[in-house]
């Protein structure tokens, strides 16, 4: 059932957006800068004590970021308990519980 698991997310993964009607969903550029800003955003929220290199590593980070990958379905939450799975252990759906 694992391996299952793992195959459904590459095959969830290799879909392209528009061929199953996401074409117009989401933001499709500019990822990594937001994923970037998130991170920092976070980071500062929790900000509890100095952490050493956090600066300088978010400013490597922007500095070396890639460009944005092609965009793609992803599963923010894909777990054995986001699936469906048919008597024979075989993976039958995929699950998105926020929708």
């Amino acid at each position: 059932m694992a391996l299952g698991v793992l195959d459904t997310l590459v095959d969830l993964h290799a879909l392209e957006p528009a061929a199953v009607g996401l074409g117009a969903f989401g933001r499709t550029e500019g990822f990594l800068e937001r994923q970037l800003s998130c991170w920092q955003e976070q980071l500062v929220a929790s900000h509890s004590r100095p952490v050493a290199g956090a600066a300088e590593l978010h400013g490597r980070l922007a500095r070396t970021l890639s460009a944005s990958p092609s965009p793609t379905v992803v599963h923010g939450d894909y777990r054995l308990g986001s699936t469906l799975v048919g008597e024979d252990g075989r993976i039958r759906a995929v699950l998105a519980w926020e929708m």
